[in-house]
């Protein structure tokens, strides 16, 4: 059986954690920790996350990744994710997401979602040539 395209809008980053947290779930989808009884398989795992940058200092959180895999009898078909991430630093910053995956039956439709809400307070230093040596700390809103 060839393997199914990929196909979507990709999100860039937003934090430093985000690259780690995509390895760590493309490693962890081959691993169950839940059998359901019908309607196919779905599995959770949690994945701790650590980092450092100069902007964050310290960050630890953790990550819970679900997918839910159809039944293998029929035609193949799509898993559906959900990606929930808490994350906090040691400079008092702290971020909060939930990602959304989601094919219909006969991966007819492909639902996709995001919600997040986080306090980055971070450093500007101007714009262009205009840029000095000096910055002003702010936090995106």
């Amino acid at each position: 059986m060839p393997p199914l395209p990929l196909s979507g809008p990709s999100r860039s980053a937003t934090c430093p954690a985000s690259a780690l947290l995509a390895a760590l779930l493309l490693a962890a989808v081959g691993q169950p920790a839940l059998q359901a009884q019908t309607g196919g398989r779905r599995r959770v795992f949690p994945v701790p996350v650590a980092g450092y940058a100069p902007e964050t200092s310290v960050m630890l959180g953790v990550a819970l990744v679900g997918v839910v895999s159809p039944d293998t009898a029929g035609p193949p078909r799509r898993p559906s994710t959900a990606l929930l991430t808490a994350i906090y630093t040691l400079k008092r910053q702290y971020q909060l997401e939930l990602t959304l995956d989601h094919w219909t039956a006969g991966d007819a439709w492909h639902v996709t979602g995001f919600a997040g809400v986080e306090r980055y307070p971070s450093q500007f230093n101007g714009i262009g040539a205009l840029s000095t040596d000096t910055s002003e700390t702010y936090t995106p809103q």
